[in-house]
């Protein structure tokens, strides 16, 4: 779905007149928003499109790759920004495959997790190899998945 841009302050709302994001029902997904611009404490711009329980995803400004920011309750900076795409469009990719690939498991109690998160790790890595760099959103996405977190007796089908 895209997001417009229309409220950003120039030169960036020419840049960014709007980013196509995959929406919250999306596995990795997340809540799309209007464009705005945040301003980390380096002073590097981001551009902010989605929220996540935990924070916000963003387009790092500078070059085009999307990351992800950690923000606490007060609102103020906890973690971030580090690198969850190469690029807004290998991020919706990424979801979208991860999204037609679920569920994951054939809903059994014993489903091994292990195996299902490296076959899907396979399916998914190739579209942006740099995204499943260790600690990042994309495997921290793979460990959940082998913990059982996306079982299929957790979620509806997105």
């Amino acid at each position: 779905m895209p997001v417009s841009g229309e409220h950003l302050p120039s030169p960036w709302a020419e840049r960014y007149p709007t980013v196509e994001v995959p929406g919250e029902l999306s596995v990795a997904g997340c809540r799309p928003v209007a464009l705005r611009l945040v301003t980390m404490p380096d002073g590097r711009d981001l551009i902010q499109f989605g929220e996540l329980p935990f924070g916000a995803l963003c387009l790092d400004s500078s070059d085009g790759r999307v990351v992800d920011i950690v923000i606490d309750g007060a609102g103020n900076l906890v973690r971030g920004p580090l690198l969850v795409n190469s690029g807004p469009r290998q991020y919706v990719v990424t979801v979208e495959r991860a999204t037609a690939r679920f569920p994951y498991d054939d809903g059994s109690e014993d489903a091994d997790f292990d195996t299902i998160a490296d076959d899907l790790r396979a399916h998914l890595a190739p579209i942006d190899p740099p995204a499943w760099d260790g600690d990042g959103y994309w495997d921290t996405f793979y460990w959940d998945l082998t913990t059982g977190d996306y079982h299929s007796s957790l979620f509806r089908r997105p």
